[in-house]
């Protein structure tokens, strides 16, 4: 099943809760997979959430449903529909998975400082240019405007993968210290 299939099926189930509010409809619908709350595509509410042809590339987003009291995730991808056929225990295994997806190679790419927020609106532009001024030349070229994800170097328990974190929309990818990714970028001889 791709994604449209996926949350067609879970807008029927909640569309069936709605109209008898039964425990066991409420719960059909909780276990049938929708587009993670702050994950890119989820909107608020059914009206505002991504549908087939928002996005013209390839878009990593996570999908979530609840299972008897564990939560369980899988990668999507909103431009082309493909979903994980794995699902994981965390939405960062999601996250990784739509990444791999979407933008294969990001695992190899070389941490850089997270970008600026700023006190105000020209602050913040001024600083997120030299921001992409350091960062933009570690990266393939495109990778920033195209949405392309970024790794920072963080601890626990501050490793969760945000999305929308970077200025063009791409997802701040948690790196935990002793990761070797950005060792690949130095062979041994």
């Amino acid at each position: 099943m791709n994604l449209w299939d996926l949350l067609a099926e879970a807008d029927r189930l909640s569309d069936v809760w709605r109209q008898d509010h039964t425990e066991e409809s409420r719960r059909a619908w909780r276990r049938q997979w929708d587009i993670a709350i702050t994950c890119p595509g989820a909107g608020i509410g059914r009206d505002e959430r991504a549908e087939p042809g928002d996005y013209a590339r390839c878009t990593p987003t996570v999908l979530a449903r609840d299972d008897d009291w564990d939560t369980r995730y899988r990668g999507a991808c909103l431009g082309c529909g493909w979903v994980a056929e794995d699902e994981r225990e965390t939405e960062n295994g999601g996250a990784e998975d739509a990444h791999d997806h979407a933008w294969p190679g990001w695992r190899w790419i070389p941490e850089v400082p997270r970008p600026p927020s700023g006190e105000g609106p020209r602050e913040r532009d001024k600083a997120r240019e030299r921001w992409e001024a350091k960062a933009a030349p570690l990266l393939p070229p495109g990778w920033l405007h195209g949405g392309g994800p970024i790794r920072t170097l963080r601890t626990a328990p501050g490793t969760r993968h945000v999305p929308q974190a970077t200025p063009w929309g791409g997802y701040d990818m948690a790196s935990e210290e002793g990761e070797t990714g950005q060792m690949m970028l130095f062979p041994s001889a």
